[in-house]
C-alpha cells in the first residue's frame, strides 16, 4: 500500500554547523541500531525519518540500511517487466566492468562537460517505462522521502529543463572504487538549484545469492589520487581503512554520501539490479533529486 505523499510545505532550514542532537532508536524506528562504532557507523533501521537524512548530512553516520522499504515482491514485478526492455550500456572506457542501466546518468556526460539530445532521449524512454509500471516503485519511493523530509522533493534543471531522476541499474558484475561529486565534477551554474550537502538513494530490486554489498570508505577524493585514475574509477587507490559494507535484500534501501569512496562487490549466482537516485539539500534546506 502507497503511502500519501506529504503536502508540498517548506521545512526549516537546514544549519549543517549546528551541532544535532544524537539519534535515539526510540526516534528512528524500533529496528535501528548502529553496527559499527565512531562517526562512520551503520545504522540500520525499519523506516526512514528527517533525523536520519541530517544524520548523514552531518557526517555522524556512514549510512542508513532501510530494511523492507518495499515490499519485495513489487521489486520482483518491477524486474519482470523490465526484462523485457531495453538497457542501456556504460561507457566501458570509463567503467572498467559492463553495466546497464534505464534511464540516463548526469554523469556520463562529463567529457562532453554538456547534456546532448541523448540524454532526454534516455529520460524519455525510461519514463515511459515508469508511466506503464504497475506499482511504481520509483514514485512509492519519492513518496516515502517527502514523507521522511517533510516536502517533496524537487528536481534539479539544467538549462531550464527538469533533470531525470531513479535510473535502474545492473551492476552485477561490480563497480570498482569511485566516487561522486556533482560540485567538483561540473562547473558552476551547470544545474540548479545547487545542492550543499550530497546523498546517494538506493533500492534494491534483485541480489544476487552472494556477493553485491556496497562498500563505502570514510575517504573524499584528493587531486594526488589522480595517478591512479582509470576513467571514472580508482581501481588501484590504497584507501586505506576497512570500509563499511552493506549487504541488502530485494525491497532494502541504502543512503550514503556519494563523495565518498565507494565499490559494488561483484554478484555470485544472480543477477543485482538497484534503482538509484543522487538526493541533495540546498542551503535553504530543501531536498532535491537527479540521477
Amino acid at each position: 500500500m502507497l503511502l500519501r505523499a506529504a503536502g508540498n510545505r517548506t521545512p526549516p532550514p537546514l544549519l549543517l554547523d549546528s551541532k544535532v542532537t544524537p539519534l535515539s532508536s526510540e526516534r528512528s524506528g524500533a529496528a535501528a541500531m548502529i553496527e559499527s562504532d565512531g562517526f562512520f557507523g551503520l545504522r540500520t533501521t525499519d523506516r526512514l525519518d528527517r533525523e536520519l537524512l541530517i544524520a548523514l548530512a552531518t557526517r555522524q553516520i556512514g549510512a542508513v540500511h532501510v530494511k523492507g522499504l518495499v515490499a519485495a515482491q513489487d521489486c520482483d514485478d518491477v524486474v519482470d517487466r523490465l526484462e523485457k526492455d531495453r538497457l542501456n550500456a556504460f561507457d566501458l572506457s570509463r567503467y572498467q566492468v559492463p553495466t546497464f542501466n534505464l534511464g540516463p546518468i548526469l554523469n556520463h556526460y562529463l567529457p562532453q562537460r554538456r547534456i546532448t539530445q541523448t540524454y532526454w532521449d534516455e529520460a524519455r524512454h525510461a519514463e515511459d517505462f515508469w508511466e506503464g509500471c504497475e506499482p511504481d516503485v520509483r514514485a512509492q519511493c519519492f513518496r516515502l522521502l517527502a514523507e521522511a523530509w517533510g516536502a517533496t522533493a524537487r528536481q534539479l534543471h539544467h538549462d531550464g529543463r527538469p533533470l531525470f531522476r531513479g535510473i535502474v541499474r545492473d551492476n552485477s558484475n561490480g563497480a570498482p572504487p569511485h566516487w561522486d561529486d556533482l560540485a567538483i565534477e561540473f562547473p558552476p551554474g551547470f544545474v540548479v538549484p545547487v545542492p550543499i550537502v550530497q546523498l546517494s538513494f538506493v533500492l534494491y530490486l534483485r541480489m544476487p545469492a552472494s556477493g553485491g554489498e556496497t562498500d563505502i570508505w570514510p575517504r573524499r577524493w584528493v587531486p594526488g589520487d589522480d595517478r591512479f585514475r582509470v576513467g571514472s574509477c580508482w581501481p588501484d587507490l590504497p584507501l586505506g581503512a576497512a570500509p563499511l559494507s552493506v549487504r541488502a535484500t530485494a525491497g532494502d534501501a541504502v543512503i550514503f554520501d556519494p563523495r565518498h569512496y565507494h565499490q559494488v562487490r561483484p554478484g555470485l549466482d544472480g543477477r543485482r539490479l538497484t534503482l538509484a537516485s543522487y538526493l541533495g539539500i540546498t542551503a535553504d534546506g530543501a531536498l532535491v533529486a537527479w540521477s
